[in-house]
């Protein structure tokens, strides 16, 4: 498999890969499989990418679905389809579109980070500022500054200065006082 380097500005044709590493601008037109994707520039993707790692510490935009084994997102990214990951770490600014679909997915600062729905085994989101997201469902779920309208686990966690509409869970539940929680149900 052929490998992109981009230390400029460029252009990637939809394809297989092995290492694609964008340190310039460039954009990706048409679908996207590698083993390994590498953004420390500006980089466009319009089509579909499936990876078995992406790293993004510069700015990216994802078109549509993302697939990857592992995703860390330190600068800024959008994207507008869904992703499946085994496991996704943010410490950037991310909002996306549509659901997440992850094993371990945590969150650390995120500042204006939003997204939709994230359904996986553990969701960790600690940041400073709020985070939002319309639903999680995960088996154990530990939130910081979390603006949501249901969150659903075995084991919840709620902090800081965060405020949720539904918290469900079965086994336990931890809410640090000063959050903002409208109902609570045990399933």
């Amino acid at each position: 498999m052929n490998n992109i380097n981009i230390s400029g500005a460029g252009k990637i044709d939809g394809g297989e890969y092995g290492t694609i590493k964008i340190s310039g601008a460039s954009k990706a037109q048409g679908d996207i499989k590698a083993e390994s994707v590498r953004v420390s520039g500006s980089a466009k993707f319009t089509g579909t990418v499936q990876a078995d790692e992406i790293r993004v510490s510069g700015s990216c935009h994802f078109d549509k679905s993302v697939k990857a084994d592992q995703m860390s997102i330190s600068g800024s990214c959008r994207i507008n389809g869904e992703i499946e990951a085994e496991i996704i770490k943010i410490s950037g600014t991310v909002v996306v579109d549509a659901d997440i679909n992850v094993d371990n997915f945590t969150v650390e600062i995120g500042r204006g980070s939003s997204f939709q729905n994230i359904f996986g085994d553990i969701v960790t989101i600690h940041s400073h500022v709020l985070v939002s997201a319309k639903e999680i469902e995960a088996t154990t779920i530990d939130v910081d500054n979390l603006k949501a309208h249901r969150i659903s686990g075995e084991k919840v966690t709620v902090r800081g200065d965060s405020d949720i509409d539904i918290v469900e869970y079965r086994e336990s539940l931890e809410i640090e006082e000063g959050t903002k929680i409208r109902k609570v149900v045990k399933l």
